[in-house]
């Protein structure tokens, strides 16, 4: 009897991409199987949806200032879907956050789990694509190190991250992001020795972005001198442009 091959299910996969310098460029832009999701403010080479968890109510409790007109319409024009709390009338990609739904699925993980717990933008598109039903999470350019605004976010994402390879989701996380991760093993470590080898390793990644950022100015400069440059050679030849014209005319 002839066996009948089944199709292979397609994994959903999705990449959660930040800004760290640390993973961020690292992330699959050119691979189309994989969905990429980020932050609406952030500049990002493709994405399929993007997050703004903050309220954009003008009511709001939140002592947050709103954003202006120009965020608003950048926000607009995004290629994707837009997650906010609530849909905006100037945002026609925006969609409502599924608070309800996906509050709902991480409380039914175990009857003692809160499932509201979030704590940053991260946790809520966690959150979603557990709900949705994704097969795989990669997650770039999010370190929320302990050194920065971000680390009171931390305990919530690596939570999630852990619930959800608890369920059988992969989660992938690059060797060079901090998430998930602890300088030294506590008890069989030298914490003294660890903590100098960070210090000294940060040391040399900041002696090394001040490199680039040094580079990275000079190239600028060098751009601008160049820009300036055009933009004169430009106001000559229109100005002899139309000299000859004028003189043309005379001629007459």
């Amino acid at each position: 009897m002839t066996k009948v091959k089944t199709a292979k299910k397609q994994e959903k996969i999705v990449a959660l991409v930040g800004s760290a310098s640390s993973s961020c460029n690292l992330a699959p832009w050119d691979n189309k199987d994989i969905e990429i999701w980020t932050l609406a403010w952030r500049e990002v080479k493709r994405a399929e949806r993007y997050f703004d968890m903050h309220s954009l109510n003008p009511n709001h409790r939140s002592k947050r200032s709103l954003p202006g007109p120009e965020y608003l319409n950048r926000m607009s024009v995004l290629p994707g879907i837009v997650y906010l709390q609530e849909e905006h009338p100037e945002i026609p990609n925006s969609q409502k956050y599924p608070f309800d739904e996906v509050v709902e699925f991480l409380d039914s993980v175990d009857p003692y789990a809160n499932g509201v717990y979030f704590a940053s933008s991260v946790a809520f598109m966690i959150g979603l694509a557990l709900y949705e039903g994704y097969s795989e999470i990669q997650i770039y350019g999010i370190d929320l190190l302990a050194n920065d605004e971000y680390a009171h976010q931390r305990p919530n994402a690596e939570y999630l991250i852990g619930l959800a390879r608890g369920r059988g989701v992969k989660v992938l996380i690059p060797d060079t992001s901090a998430m998930c991760k602890f300088p030294y093993i506590y008890g069989y470590d030298d914490e003294m020795l660890v903590e100098t080898l960070s210090i000294e390793l940060i040391e040399k990644h900041l002696r090394d972005y001040n490199q680039q950022k040094e580079t990275a100015l000079i190239t600028l400069h060098t751009c601008d001198g160049a820009i300036q440059e055009c933009q004169q050679l430009l106001g000559y030849l229109r100005s002899a442009k139309r000299g000859h014209q004028i003189k043309g005319a005379e001629n007459g």
